[in-house]
């Protein structure tokens, strides 16, 4: 059965690979997948820089399909966000990328793909960018049904929230296409039938700007949460007088912190984002300003393990998914 299931993942891999006109979207979909499961730090950083790498290579070449949709867009303009952030890297070799290198380009690797394509990065947003992404891929004719199952149904090893309950029915018919030979055909139109169902219900792209300048107060570099906060209110205060009340509010947080009251960043958040609730108007035209705030270098969000108890961890995850999923860590 195990050799079968590689026979099958291997022709899939092929089928994909075949598409010509459309390597660029097919190139893409695993860079933003890769991006999603470097949460768990399922796959080094040197994967995810090399196919971003192979993205970038095909952006200029005039063949590759466009379909112009709002998720390519968002897509694409991701690329683009990463570019100086991680593009110098890379360009690389990877034995060329130091550990240190290759931990300070994660951060945007983390952040910058969830703002972008589904407009925030909320709790679980690994889970639901994979499966916004192979869903959108799949309508797009840039992904094979099996390929989008079989991703999706994998995630469960992590155990995300899976508020629209895709882990049970992807597993299901991923197992059923796997056995079943010839029933495939019916099996494949089963999974584009739960997945552009999916992608009815789900809420993404978010473009409350609400939730867009609170996610934004992650990737100010090196900046205490306070100031990150007053950050967002000077951009926020070119646009309407509302957002000009919201940045009095936040220069008093500000204050508040400086006079040694602490805050952390989820409590600063909070406040901030009451605020920005009660004032009206929030613009969204100037977020790119706090983009460019963002400079080289971003913060984590989570307690980061010593280089070797994560080169440790990251062998003993890759150890057990070599079995769980057998799907190239490129694909």
């Amino acid at each position: 059965m195990r050799e079968r299931v590689r026979k099958l993942q291997a022709q899939e891999w092929d089928l994909v690979n075949s598409w010509s006109d459309r390597a660029l979207r097919v190139h893409l979909t695993s860079f933003v997948n890769l991006c999603a499961r470097q949460w768990h730090d399922d796959h080094p950083m040197t994967t995810v820089l090399r196919r971003y790498r192979e993205v970038i290579a095909l952006l200029p070449d005039p063949r590759q399909l466009r379909t112009g949709s709002d998720f390519e867009t968002r897509s694409l303009a991701c690329v683009e966000r990463l570019r100086p952030l991680i593009g110098d890297l890379a360009e690389r070799d990877a034995a060329e990328v130091t550990f240190e290198q290759q931990e300070r380009s994660r951060d945007p690797v983390l952040w910058i793909p969830p703002m972008t394509i589904l407009g925030e990065a909320g709790p679980g947003w690994p889970f639901h960018l994979l499966c916004w992404n192979e869903a959108n891929s799949l309508v797009e004719g840039v992904q094979t049904p099996y390929r989008a199952a079989r991703h999706i149904a994998t995630e469960a090893y992590h155990n995300p929230d899976d508020p629209f309950g895709l882990i049970p029915p992807m597993t299901e018919l991923a197992e059923r296409y796997e056995d079943q030979a010839s029933t495939r055909k019916v099996t494949a139109a089963d999974i584009r039938t739960t997945l552009s169902d999916f992608l009815s219900r789900a809420p993404w792209p978010i473009s409350d700007s609400c939730a867009c300048w609170i996610a934004q107060l992650r990737v100010v570099p090196g900046r205490p949460p306070s100031e990150a906060a007053s950050a967002v209110g000077q951009c926020a205060a070119r646009g309407t007088a509302a957002a000009d009340r919201a940045e009095e509010y936040v220069r008093g947080e500000s204050s508040i912190a400086a006079t040694g009251a602490h805050l952390t960043l989820r409590q600063l958040e909070q406040r901030v984002l009451g605020a920005l609730r009660a004032h009206g108007d929030r613009p969204v035209e100037y977020l790119h300003e706090i983009h460019a705030i963002a400079g080289q270098a971003m913060p984590s969000t989570s307690p980061r393990p010593t280089p070797g108890s994560k080169l440790r961890a990251r062998g003993e995850r890759q150890s057990a998914l070599r079995d769980f999923h057998p799907i190239s860590p490129a694909g």
